[in-house]
């Protein structure tokens, strides 16, 4: 939250229940939905492969895909390649005969920077 509220923006965390699974926050500043926020171990992140970083993302995304549909991958101070970006775009388009999977947004924050990855 602190990273959001420094680069201008606000969100409002939304209160977990034992009865409902929900996203971490409503990003107030964007479009007012619920996002949910990722955050993959970078252990060894520089010296992967573009192939598994997607696949170290891709993971955290679909733990929680069939209920939240937008969601943020914190890279913290680890930069978005557009290599990564290329292959994260068609995610959805991966998972065509599984919609329970599918997102609907999907933003990397990365280096202090928000990046939008334009879904195929």
């Amino acid at each position: 939250m602190e990273t959001f509220e420094a680069l201008g923006h606000s969100a409002e965390w939304i209160p977990k229940t034992r009865s409902a699974k929900t996203a971490d926050f409503y990003w107030t500043s964007r479009d007012g939905r619920p996002w949910d926020i990722k955050s993959p171990s970078l252990d060894g992140w520089t010296t992967m492969t573009v192939k598994q970083q997607y696949s170290r993302v891709s993971r955290r995304i679909s733990d929680d895909a069939r209920s939240k549909k937008n969601v943020v991958i914190d890279l913290n101070d680890q930069r978005v390649t557009v290599a990564l970006a290329r292959e994260l775009a068609p995610f959805n388009t991966r998972r065509k005969n599984d919609a329970d999977h599918q997102i609907a947004q999907l933003v990397v924050l990365s280096q202090g920077g928000f990046r939008p990855i334009p879904l195929a």
